[in-house]
């Protein structure tokens, strides 16, 4: 096995492929078996239950001191009647040594025992003074005592507040900052903010994505339950320190401040990707084998979202402005308006695809409303935000958007040679890239020598076209193992739930609260980055094994020699995204095309009649298209009733006097061969057409009857074709309708439309039955893949099921009509049995070989996010001899350790597996 050396970036030996033999002797760490015993929570509540008027008595004791007017154990002799409620333990003090134990202390509650009960006062009452400028202690120079409201983690406190007058101190702001406090003003400060508070706040919206103002609420509640007196309201000054202390600690993080303060990238970069430079070096293409390049990929999936908006608000303060000036996640701000003021006239390229169909359905009119309609962008193969990936929408979802944000997530992951984009309108989207691309180069840019390979994800390809469910799909693209191109969906799923909270902010407000949210998820995705590679290369290995067992099996069943040959197609199949489809079965056109031949003759038993057979197969062919214009008008005659105007019954009436013509003149060339039966319906829609299934056996053709077989079979396939097609485009309209569409007209709108397709699929199904009770009366001799239809068939749960086979390469159980399929050479007419084995044995190995791909690429990455975490310790340790200040070195020195725990942990994860 061939090994190499990447200078400590990359494993020193990593095998291409799998050997599944070897890994039934591999452990690896999972979830214990042995089954927990001991008390569930029931019990310990059971349990409490028993002291629970014990419980209530102490809490009740506490409304008392101890001891009522007890003395001071100071020894001065004063009573002792003050308490404190964020002290531990139940001790009064006297007025002296309240003040003296919370010099350090002001935030503390204190109670007084006013002869009656326990009645709320402050230290600033009993004349508590906070001293800043000299670490606590009181200034010679100091100003008096002036009032100042602080807000901390219990509520508010008004406190009394004495600035440093000395001329080498810095301004009253700066002294409540070196004291722990953010003032809410420059100038003149009337209120401050604890660090604690706004860490803790930090922390409870990253996590519950709750808004400053119901934060800001139990505040008030915890300062005054009762809403008696008067608390000054703090809202508008809260939600400004807190984006301010955001970008602070983003800022701090990064490490930008001295001499990088303004060039260090304040965003989180995935560390299990492939960056050159960080883990795995710039010479890369020189070093690793080429057979191991595809472990380099990069992975983008992109999207968009349709609830992160933005209200139109005229009071609205338009010039606030984001604190990420290079636009963090989001590419740059004013170059992207730039570039949008330039394609405002740009036509999209229309669509034929059934999930695009679908995404025409998001209501204009609710744009109106909205300045801002969504963010679109991309995520990497392990749901991290990519740096300048995101985009603001104005006019929905749009190629120019896309266009803008992808050229600047290629134009970040500079020195990769192959990107794979997973897209959900990627059949689309990918068709005049470079071409869009070309009009604007100064913008738009895509660094030189890189390959990009367009794919659609699992979830959305069910909804897409037969030939896009194979030429864009992740299952039969070599070497992207089991991705799923569906990371950005669940990267949304989560900051959704913003919306709530952004849609009424400033732009600037907006803009900084998600690129601080898409960070912290960047951070939480990196710590457990280990674990989660841990996981996959564990499922991944299962299920090698299984598969691998599945597949020898199978290979047993059929032999060596079809075995051999069947892997061969599997080797020489490649999606072409873009390219010509081949279906496995023949359309009806192409049977039709091939009947109609003078040069060779189709039927065998028709050969004395060449040149009768092309009228006769078009006397069918024109009888069949007869009947479907029956069965349509026969749905429209339904619709007559007495609510219909009397334009609609002539309109109706019309149409029957065209089909009975229709009718009369394809009887004017009724065959010699056939026996007409004289009885008969006079309602267009309901005669019976004289069909060789239509009548009886003795009085049939040979020739015509094998006609109508091969043309009715050529039916029954477009007709499944047609079904596949309305029950993806089902499914796409419902699922539109979950995901974005609001409100009473968008929904009403959307269910019309799935009513429409609704009332197609119905008609084709009873096309379908009608064809095969047909075939079942010509003869028994029909094709296997033709089953009889039932309902449960085109039912939800059965697209459901197949839409679920896609995305995993499962072995669900799905309905009969999805199981056609294009891979690998066409089948004979007579060996369908062998093509729905050889369909099995192919979608085992293939679905083996993406988990043998899965486990490579689970280790390379393990290995990157090994040398990710070595190069930022080793970056921290620079920046700690390059420190200006103690500080500086301290942050420094604190953030190398902290790498290099997360280095030293993965690496054991690493061989423990490995």
């Amino acid at each position: 096995m061939e090994t190499f050396d990447h200078e400590g970036y990359w494993p020193p030996n990593i095998e291409p492929s799998v050997d599944p033999d070897n890994l039934g002797s591999t452990t690896l760490p999972g979830p214990s078996t042995t089954k927990r015993r001991g008390k569930t929570q029931h019990d310990f509540l059971a349990q409490w239950a028993e002291h629970q008027e014990e419980y209530l008595s102490i809490l009740i004791d506490h409304e008392a001191p101890p001891l009522r007017y007890q003395l001071c154990g100071c020894g001065s002799g004063a009573v002792a009647v003050f308490d404190c409620n964020s002290c531990h333990g139940r001790s009064v003090h006297c007025k002296a040594c309240i003040l003296l134990i919370h010099q350090r202390m002001p935030f503390h509650r204190i109670k007084m025992w006013n002869g009656d009960f326990m009645e709320e006062t402050s230290l600033s009452k009993l004349g508590l003074v906070m001293f800043f400028g000299h670490s606590g202690d009181m200034c010679p120079t100091a100003t008096d005592a002036q009032e100042l409201t602080v807000l901390h983690i219990d509520g508010f406190h008004n406190i009394l507040a004495s600035y440093c007058r000395c001329n080498t101190i810095a301004a009253f702001h700066l002294q409540l900052f070196e004291g722990k406090l953010f003032s809410a003003s420059i100038d003149s400060p009337k209120s401050a903010f604890t660090f604690e508070l706004l860490q803790h706040y930090r922390i409870h919206h990253l996590e519950g994505k709750g808004s400053a103002y119901t934060y800001i609420q139990s505040l008030y509640r915890l300062t005054n339950d009762e809403g008696l007196g008067e608390i000054l309201d703090r809202v508008r000054e809260f939600r400004r320190i807190a984006r301010q202390w955001f970008y602070l600690q983003t800022r701090k993080d990064a490490g930008a401040y001295g001499p990088e303060a303004s060039t260090r990238p304040l965003t989180v970069a995935c560390p299990a990707c492939p960056q050159p430079g960080v883990n795995i070096p710039h010479n890369w293409k020189e070093t690793v084998p080429q057979s191991q390049h595809w472990l380099l990929r990069y992975y983008v999936h992109f999207d968009a979202n349709f609830r992160l908006v933005l209200l139109k608000q005229p009071s609205r303060d338009i010039a606030d402005r984001t604190l990420w000036i290079d636009g963090g996640f989001f590419a740059n701000p004013n170059l992207y308006q730039e570039y949008l003021s330039k394609i405002k006239n740009t036509q999209q390229d229309p669509s034929d695809c059934s999930n695009h169909r679908a995404s025409t359905l998001a209501s204009r009119s609710r744009f109106e409303k909205l300045e801002i309609t969504g963010v679109a962008g991309g995520v990497c193969r392990h749901e991290c935000a990519i740096s300048q990936g995101f985009v603001n929408l104005y006019k929905g979802e749009r190629y120019v958007n896309s266009d803008f944000a992808i050229s600047h997530i290629l134009q970040s992951i500079v020195g990769i040679a192959e990107v794979l984009l997973s897209y959900d309108i990627a059949c689309q989207y990918s068709r005049n890239f470079s071409k869009r691309f070309d009009e604007f180069p100064m913008i738009l840019l895509i660094p030189l020598h890189l390959t990009i390979l367009f794919l659609i994800p699992k979830f959305h390809l069910p909804v897409h076209k037969e030939e896009c469910r194979y030429n864009y799909s992740f299952n039969y693209t070599k070497k992207v193992g089991r991705t799923d191109g569906e990371a950005i969906e669940r990267f949304w799923s989560t900051h959704n739930h913003l919306s709530g909270s952004t849609m009424r902010m400033t732009p600037g407000s907006r803009l900084d609260t998600l690129n601080f949210h898409f960070n912290d998820w960047n951070w939480r995705k990196c710590c457990k980055m280990g674990s989660t590679l841990i996981a996959r290369l564990s499922q991944a290995r299962e299920m090698v094994v299984q598969h691998a067992a599945l597949l020898t099996d199978l290979s047993a069943s059929v032999g060596e020699e079809k075995t051999a040959e069947w892997s061969q197609l599997e080797d020489d199949f490649r999606p072409q995204p873009g390219g010509t489809y081949i279906s496995s079965v023949p359309t009806r056109a192409q049977v039709l095309q091939r009947l109609t031949q003078f040069e060779a003759p189709e039927l065998g038993r028709a050969a004395d009649l060449d040149h009768e057979r092309p009228a006769l197969v078009f006397w069918v062919n024109d009888g069949l298209e007869i009947e479907e214009s029956q069965a349509r008008l026969g749905v429209h005659a339904l619709t007559i009733n007495d609510g219909s105007t009397e334009r609609d019954r002539i309109d109706f009436n019309r149409k029957r006097v065209a089909l009975l013509e229709r009718i009369n003149a394809w009887k004017a060339r009724f065959p010699d061969e056939l026996e007409e039966d004289a009885e008969g319906e006079d309602i267009p829609e309901k005669i019976k057409l004289p069909f060789p299934s239509s009548i009886p056996l003795e009085n049939r053709s040979i020739v015509l009857q094998e006609i109508e077989q091969r043309l009715r079979e050529a039916l029954a396939f477009d007709s499944l074709r047609a079904l596949r097609k309305g029950l993806a485009e089902r499914l796409a309209l419902q699922r539109e309708k979950e995901r974005y569409l609001r409100g009473q007209a968008d929904n009403f709108r959307s269910q019309a439309a799935i009513k429409r397709v609704q009332g197609e699929i119905t008609f084709v199904a009873e096309r379908y039955k009608t064809t095969y009770a047909a075939l079942q009366t010509l003869g028994e001799n029909i094709n296997p893949e033709l089953m009889p239809l039932e309902d449960s068939d085109i039912s939800a749960a059965n697209v459901f099921n197949y839409s679920r086979q896609l995305q995993r390469g499962s072995n669900t159980t799905v309905s009969w009509i999805w199981r056609q399929t294009a891979v690998g050479a066409q089948a004979q007419d007579d060996n369908w049995l062998e093509e729905i084995l050889r369909v099995q044995f192919l979608e085992v190995k293939i679905t083996h070989d993406r988990w043998a791909e899965e486990c490579e690429m689970a280790k390379s990455e393990l290995y990157l996010t090994q040398a990710t975490f070595n190069h930022r310790q080793d970056y921290w340790i620079g920046r700690v001899n390059g420190a200006a200040t103690g500080g500086e070195a301290a942050h420094a020195q604190r953030m190398a350790h902290m790498y290099g725990e997360m280095a030293t942990t993965i690496t054991h994860k690493i061989n423990s597996v490995i």
